[in-house]
């Protein structure tokens, strides 16, 4: 046997090991990477999320138009607080008579039988984007929504507003994100996706648009004050519209 052979480490396959220095180098590199792709992914996945919930928001605002189709042009009611979601004036609210137009279940029904939607599910109430979980488990009483609709959109009254009424369809909100036990939404409706909402408009379609396009001071929560000047966004469906 040759004196120096025994000198050469060798791997299992006679190929030359690794030595620490380049073990060391080659995790190195890989942290690096991982941290360079690390931002990268994450916008990725936000996308795909903003995307989800821009698809669930479009989703609403058909079964909005054939909720009015059948009911002689008439939005659906926002619902209230003061009653259970299966009680009440809740029983013709939104989130229990829009569902069935796109072969969903009514929300009170979901709740009925302990599928309630929640964070994290595959559903046209859940935004995938939502960080805030409930104060307390949902129930009948307490539910938890994560998209609502425009509540200025409903006069309170005896009488509710028709889709004929509203004076710039294309760029009136009907229907958008919110969050907590509210089932309606109003400009301060929260900018999840990267500063952010998801809006569905009056016209039926839907699009993400920047907070500083759809929010509003207090003063300008009023018709006459939003319709006195020209914006990207209406939440009033007409001048003059009480709230």
């Amino acid at each position: 046997m040759d004196g120096t052979q025994g000198n050469n480490v060798r791997g299992a396959h006679g190929s030359a090991a690794f030595s620490l220095i380049e073990l060391l180098v080659v995790i190195a590199v890989i942290v690096i990477l991982v941290a360079l792709l690390f931002p990268v992914l994450s916008k990725i996945k936000e996308k795909a999320r903003t995307i989800k919930c821009l698809s669930n928001v479009k989703q609403w605002v058909y079964s909005f138009h054939i909720y009015s189709e059948d009911n002689d042009d008439y939005f659906p009611y926002e619902g209230n607080t003061t009653d259970a979601i299966d009680a009440g004036l809740n029983v013709e609210a939104w989130f229990n008579v829009a569902p069935p137009c796109m072969a969903v279940s009514a929300l009170k029904d979901l709740y009925a039988v302990g599928n309630i939607p929640l964070r994290g599910d595959n559903s046209v109430f859940v935004c995938p984007s939502t960080t805030k979980p409930p104060t307390a488990p949902p129930s009948m009483t307490d539910p938890f929504f994560m998209y609502g609709f425009n509540n200025r959109m409903d006069p309170n009254g005896p009488d509710r507003f028709k889709r004929v009424q509203v004076v710039d369809p294309s760029d009136t909100v009907m229907f958008t994100e919110s969050q907590g036990q509210l089932p309606w939404a109003t400009y301060q409706t929260p900018a999840r996706h990267t500063g952010r909402a998801n809006l569905g408009f009056v016209d039926g379609r839907a699009e993400t648009i920047p907070k500083k396009d759809y929010d509003r001071t207090s003063a300008e929560d009023d018709s006459d004050v939003e319709w006195a000047v020209g914006r990207r966004v209406y939440w009033f469906p007409f001048p003059g519209a009480p709230k």
